[in-house]
This record gives structure tokens, C-alpha cells and sequence, in this order.
């Protein structure tokens, strides 16, 4: 879920100018931001949910082409026969039904793809996801479906003065993939400084709720990123943020109006996946967050 192409995070969005003599709103509760998780570590930790978070299953492409890897199209004979299914199953273990499909590698939509391009790949979205929405129904299930990081896509730039930016364009293509889909999952990877990752959390926020008004929007924010690349072993090396930036991460998707938010990982670089660590910066910030936001710790052992 990291094969992502970070691209420059750009300008800062403007702020919204209020008249001198409008009389200020009393001010309203903070809502509280709800958070799912998708986690993975080298050892098996249960216990998140009494710590205030929900699980939000995401479904891979084993389920989704024959014989598990990733065609150009969509498979509707694996959709049929697992797909649907499994997402069926996958949704009915949780209280608020999500489940994310998760396509990406050559599907993705990408700043160099031409028009063309992304209204075809585009298009195999949409394909797939409204083939297995009618099989879910067919199946009585409740699950409510969306993909990680297409729509929006993950390369935000702001809005152009003149000729349309890629990212625009990768929005318009996938106008119908959004329509589609029951929630939206944004990709909000790549922290760099806190001004570029506000800037890129409120600007995708912006095109989500401009295109896609009646959507709910679940952002997925990762505690790591990528630091350099291993020539030697060809793969990426990967970090945990800076202590606070987590922290920063969290609010900041709470500020723009989220809906809620998906914390996923993790990946390591000696091992698959990081060891535990109760005492990791991220994880202490993420519990200071939900107390922040009134949630009882009282029975959280992690």
C-alpha cells in the first residue's frame, strides 16, 4: 500500500477572509475524529479496539484475480466467485461495514499518465468496483466499498490558473469511480514539513468534498515513510516520523473535516513488518489524541 509516487507537496491553501461585520457563531464542540486501523507487526497484537480504535479490513488483489495477481482488467469471474464474498465476509465482522479495496501498481493513475490514460485506467475502476457492488447485493450484504488513495488520487497539486494540472485531470477521470463508491480513502503519505502536509491533507480534503459532496472521506495516514533507497538490496528503506509528526498528522485530517481516519502499517526493512513497541512516538501520540477527544483508556493494555 506504499507503491505510492510522492510528488512535490505544493502551495499552502488560502484562507477564507470573514466580513468585519459578521457577528461571530458561538463556538461548537470539537466532534470527535473517529479512528480505524489496519496494523500489521512481526508479532500478533490484539487489544486496539479497547484502546478507541475501529478495525477497517482492506481487501487485496488475491481476492480480486484469478489466482491472485493483478490483471489489467478486472476479473469478474474471481470478483463472482471470491471476491464478493470476501468482502462480504470482511464487512460483516465490523460495526460500521467498510471495507477498502486496495488496486494499485499499473492501475494507478499517475501526473505523467495523458488524459486518455487515466480516463482508461479510470474506467477498469469503476469496471470492477461496480461489477462487485451488484454482487454484494445479490448477496444481501451491507458492506459499504471503497479503494485506498484512487479518488482522489495521491499526487495533490493545486488548482492551475490556466491549463488543467494532471491532478485535476486524475480527478475529472475518476468522477465516476467516487459516484461509485460508498466512502472515499485518500492516501496521505509522504510527511515532509508540517506546511507541506497541511497543505496536502486540506487541498485533497478541498477536491474531496468539491467533487464528491455527499461522501464520506476516511483519509489513511502512515507513522513511516520512506527515507532513502537500497541500491544494493533494491527496495526502499523505511522510517518512523519524527516525534510530534504524528501527532500533527492526526489533528491536522481532524481539522480539515474528515470524516474519520485509517491508520495503517507497517512495514520493516531487515524483517516484513516492525516489532511492537508500546513506547513508539506514534503510538503514544495516537493515545493522546483519543484522550484528547474524550475516549476511555481505562482498558487499554497496549
Amino acid at each position: 500500500m506504499v507503491r505510492s509516487r510522492f510528488s512535490s507537496l505544493l502551495v499552502a491553501i488560502a484562507g477564507i477572509g470573514i466580513s468585519m461585520f459578521a457577528q461571530p457563531a458561538p463556538a461548537a464542540a470539537a466532534k470527535a475524529l473517529p479512528v480505524y486501523y489496519a496494523l500489521k507487526f512481526n508479532q500478533t497484537i490484539t487489544g486496539f479496539e479497547q484502546c478507541g480504535l475501529k478495525p477497517m479490513p482492506i481487501v487485496y488483489p488475491g481476492a480480486l484475480f484469478k489466482g491472485g495477481k493483478q490483471g489489467q482488467t478486472p476479473d469478474y469471474a474471481q470478483l463472482r466467485r471470491k471476491g464478493a464474498p470476501t468482502v462480504r465476509d470482511a464487512a460483516a465482522k465490523t460495526a460500521d461495514k467498510f471495507v477498502v479495496l486496495d488496486v494499485e501498481g499499473s492501475w494507478d493513475l499517475l501526473p505523467t499518465d495523458s488524459a486518455a490514460v487515466m480516463t482508461s485506467k479510470a474506467a477498469d475502476y469503476y469496471d470492477l468496483l461496480h461489477f462487485l457492488k451488484q454482487e454484494l447485493k445479490a448477496l444481501k450484504s451491507s458492506a459499504r466499498v471503497g479503494y485506498f488513495r484512487v479518488a482522489p488520487p495521491p499526487f495533490y497539486e493545486s488548482p492551475a490558473s490556466g491549463k488543467k494540472t494532471p491532478y485535476e485531470l486524475g480527478v475529472a477521470a475518476l468522477k465516476r469511480v467516487g459516484n461509485e463508491s460508498d466512502a472515499l480513502f485518500p492516501q496521505l503519505y509522504g510527511y515532509t514539513t508540517p506546511a507541506n502536509f497541511r497543505a496536502y491533507t486540506n487541498g485533497t480534503m478541498k477536491a474531496a468534498r468539491a467533487n464528491w459532496p455527499k461522501k464520506p472521506v476516511y483519509p489513511f495516514l502512515w507513522m513511516q515513510r520512506r527515507a532513502a533507497w537500497d541500491v544494493a538490496g533494491g527496495r526502499y528503506v523505511h522510517e518512523l516520523l519524527p516525534k510530534g509528526a504524528f501527532a500533527l498528522q492526526l489533528q491536522t485530517v481532524k481539522d480539515s473535516g474528515a470524516d474519520g481516519v485509517v491508520i495503517w502499517g507497517t512495514l520493516g526493512n531487515d524483517k516484513a513488518r516492525l516489532d511492537w513497541n508500546g513506547k513508539a512516538d506514534w503510538w503514544l501520540e495516537t493515545k493522546a489524541f483519543l484522550k484528547k477527544q474524550g475516549v476511555d483508556l481505562k482498558g487499554c493494555k497496549l
